[in-house]
């Protein structure tokens, strides 16, 4: 008998070995991790709140859903991506379903705001059945990491892509200095 308890005894130490090897993070930071002994009562009480959480996320899902069909999570319209440079910075802005005479853009010192609208796509005779793309007014501002020089500023559309070119003020545009020699 005295045997078989010093055998479980080495196995133990040889798991607790493995596991300090295999799990040395929960140990350091955590310290000897030990069960929790929680009673009945709270356990039913976490299983009660668990169900009353599925139930309301089902809920809001079914809110965010048309017939049965999902609805995308809208992203930012329109899309914008920005290049900047020593010289100024080049913004290009997707606006399909949008006439350049719908669009507006504003610049003042160093924020670029672009507004326009895009009227809904109405067919006659169907049954809508997924809006995905937007429809409306939509304005998005651009905070560039420079003043412009709003004189110098040229825009651009072609196939519903706006590309702006930013420039920057001379007195603002990094300068090289020569060192000359003493």
């Amino acid at each position: 008998m005295h045997g078989a308890l010093l055998l479980v005894g080495k196995v133990k130490e040889h798991i607790a070995t493995i596991e300090d090897r295999v799990f040395p993070f929960p140990k350091r930071v955590f310290g000897d991790l030990k069960p929790i002994n929680i009673g009945a009562e709270r356990l039913q009480q976490l299983k009660i709140d668990e169900c009353t959480f599925r139930k309301k996320t089902r809920r809001r899902t079914n809110d965010a859903t048309a017939g049965g069909l999902r609805l995308a999570v809208r992203a930012e319209f329109p899309p914008v991506n920005l290049w900047a440079g020593p010289d100024g910075a080049l913004v290009t802005v997707e606006v399909p379903g949008v006439s350049p005479e719908e669009i507006e853009i504003t610049v003042h010192q160093d924020t670029v705001t672009l507004r326009g609208k895009r009227e809904p796509e109405i067919l006659e005779d169907a049954v809508e059945h997924r809006r995905e793309r937007m429809h409306g007014a939509f304005q998005r501002s651009i905070v560039l990491p420079f003043r412009v020089d709003a004189d110098g500023v040229s825009a651009r559309f072609d196939r519903g892509v706006v590309t702006l070119e930013l420039p920057r003020p001379a007195a603002d545009k990094p300068r090289q200095v020569k060192v000359a020699r003493a």
